[in-house]
């Protein structure tokens, strides 16, 4: 949630008027928890793809379960 949204929601909803420290505060509070965010975000990407690049056979099983549920088989297409 973005600070300014916080502070209103604070105001509008539960009359809490902060000082300027306190507005502070919660926008260093705030831009803390984004970055976290962001951080775990980008280290959930960066091990999906080495995952993916340890085990580049996951994408021909997915294709294949797929095509199963579609209702095709593999004998429908020649051998390569």
């Amino acid at each position: 949630m973005k600070s300014e949204d916080l502070l209103t929601a604070l105001h509008d909803e539960y009359s809490i008027d902060l000082t300027a420290k306190g507005k502070e505060d919660v926008t260093t509070m705030c831009n803390l928890g984004e970055g976290i965010y962001e951080r775990a975000k980008e280290k959930g990407i960066e091990r999906g793809v080495e995952q993916e690049k340890r085990n580049p056979e996951r994408k021909d099983r997915e294709a294949a379960l797929e095509m199963i549920k579609d209702g095709l088989s593999s004998s429908r297409f020649p051998d390569t």
